[in-house]
C-alpha cells in the first residue's frame, strides 16, 4: 500500500468522522477514535508496519454498531412473532424493509 493510498483512507475517515459525529448514529467515542485514527494514518511514514490495518479496524470499528442494532431488532421481531396474541406489538413494515415499532 503507497503513502497515496494512507493519504486518501485518512481523508475518508476524517469526512466520515464528522458525518457520524453530527449525525449521532454511532457512539461519540468512535467518530472521535476515527479523528484519531485519521491523523496517525495522515501522519505516518511507511517505516510502520501495522498502519496499513487501521482503515480495516476503523470500518470494522463504524460496522459494529450497526449490526448490534440489527441482530437485536431482529431477534425482537422473532420473539414477537412466536407471541401473537398481542397484536399492538407486531411491527408495521416500511417499503425499504426496514421494521419500525409502533
Amino acid at each position: 500500500m503507497n503513502v497515496y493510498a494512507n493519504k486518501m483512507a485518512a481523508a475518508f475517515i476524517f469526512s466520515t468522522s464528522t458525518i457520524l459525529q453530527r449525525t449521532e448514529i454511532v457512539p461519540r467515542w468512535i467518530a472521535f477514535l476515527g479523528y484519531v485514527l485519521g491523523a496517525s494514518l495522515l501522519l505516518s511514514v511507511e517505516n510502520i508496519v501495522w498502519i496499513h490495518l487501521v482503515f480495516p479496524i476503523w470500518v470494522f470499528l463504524v460496522s459494529l454498531p450497526f449490526y448490534l442494532k440489527t441482530h437485536q431488532e431482529l431477534r425482537q421481531l422473532l420473539r414477537r412473532e412466536s407471541n401473537p396474541g398481542n397484536l399492538s406489538q407486531h411491527p408495521r413494515p416500511l417499503h425499504s424493509g426496514f421494521v419500525i415499532a409502533k
